[in-house]
């Protein structure tokens, strides 16, 4: 059996602790910490960037000024790697990593219509 520990008050479904791991969040409910990860927010609740508490990777985030999520940076070992998201009508239709296509999920003509939104 695994035991839950919660906020006692304000956000009271929070996790505060799970198996004995502790976890930590910000003012508005943000995780900020979970044994693993340490992680930043911007702008309420837009993940900045997360850190391995081991410090072997770290994640940063960047976004538009629609609130989306642009692209990843993924740094482990001293590489980094970048991924970029594209948008159409607000709605993710392709990520790239060092230019390679991950996941498609509209027609390609989407790739070479009006309005991409990208890094």
């Amino acid at each position: 059996m695994i035991n839950y520990s919660y906020r006692p008050s304000g956000w009271r479904d929070i996790l505060t602790n799970v198996g004995g791991v502790s976890y930590s969040s910000d003012a508005i409910g943000n995780r900020t910490q979970d044994g693993v990860w340490n992680y930043s927010w911007e702008h309420g609740m837009q993940l900045s960037s997360m850190s391995a508490r081991s410090g072997a990777v770290s994640i940063g985030y960047a976004y538009g000024a629609d609130g989306l999520r642009l692209s990843k940076t993924v740094t482990s070992g001293g590489t980094s790697t970048e991924y970029d998201y594209y948008y159409r009508d607000g709605r993710l239709i392709c990520q790239r990593w060092n230019g390679n296509d991950l996941y498609m999920m509209m027609v390609e003509i989407y790739l070479f219509g009006i309005g991409l939104k990208s890094a």
